[in-house]
């Protein structure tokens, strides 16, 4: 993708669009006739088709984006005695992180005892590409 407003002008449905706008400029001068109706009117398609494209084309790279933002994964972690949430990338060693049910592991971590000194349950399954992920418990 050229992302660029010019680069809307170029493809299957532009072509076409270019195409018949020669033809019909090739018929009003071969015919020396004043009828610019078609002519003009093709060619306000062209540049509609290439406004909308590029419009659609900019609102999607911007959703992207807030999409990119908002799925940032989050974890709470434990740093200088104070629980907080930060985002995933900002870990240092020395964190300790909280795992809640269902959560996810964001990075390499040792697995500390649970507080009532039950077991930890992880499914590897997105690990092995296991269709039926293998459970571990840790104590």
């Amino acid at each position: 993708s050229c992302g660029n407003f010019v680069c809307n002008f170029w493809g299957p449905m532009p072509c076409i669009i270019w195409i018949a706008i020669l033809v019909e400029t090739l018929e009003v001068f071969e015919a020396c006739t004043h009828e610019w109706l078609d002519f003009s009117a093709l060619l306000f398609l062209q540049f509609v088709n290439g406004i909308i494209c590029w419009a659609q084309e900019r609102n999607t790279r911007l959703s992207v984006a807030a999409l990119k933002r908002d799925l940032v994964l989050k974890v709470t972690v434990k740093r200088d005695g104070q629980w907080t949430e930060l985002p995933a990338c900002h870990l240092v060693r020395g964190d300790i992180v909280h795992l809640g049910l269902g959560g996810v592991v964001p990075a390499d971590c040792d697995l500390l005892p649970d507080a009532a000194g039950l077991p930890i349950q992880v499914l590897q399954g997105s690990f092995t590409g296991g269709e039926l992920p293998p459970a571990k418990a840790v104590y």
